[in-house]
């Protein structure tokens, strides 16, 4: 699997300096484990804090895409009908 990492740095007034990257893996999107088991889709995203080039701390985002996901198999069963006729 090819890991495609893109970072730049950021500066805020308030918190200083910090890091954003994302990780590209060849999909739009990971998947994360609920307690049951199940594979739920995620998005990703994280920036690392820094003040004056310490590490700080981090932030991490996770979006919940099972309901985009399920729109979009939707949405493509209706077009497959509608070129049924």
């Amino acid at each position: 699997m090819n890991f495609n990492t893109g970072k730049r740095k950021k500066t805020n007034k308030k918190y200083g300096n910090y890091w954003s990257f994302s990780i590209d893996m060849g999909l739009s999107y990971l998947f994360a484990l609920s307690k049951t088991g199940k594979k739920i889709p995620v998005r990703f995203s994280g920036s690392i804090l820094s003040e004056k080039g310490k590490k700080m701390g981090s932030v991490a985002f996770f979006q919940d895409l099972r309901e985009i996901k399920r729109l979009e198999k939707e949405l493509v069963r209706s077009e497959r009908l509608a070129a049924v006729g």
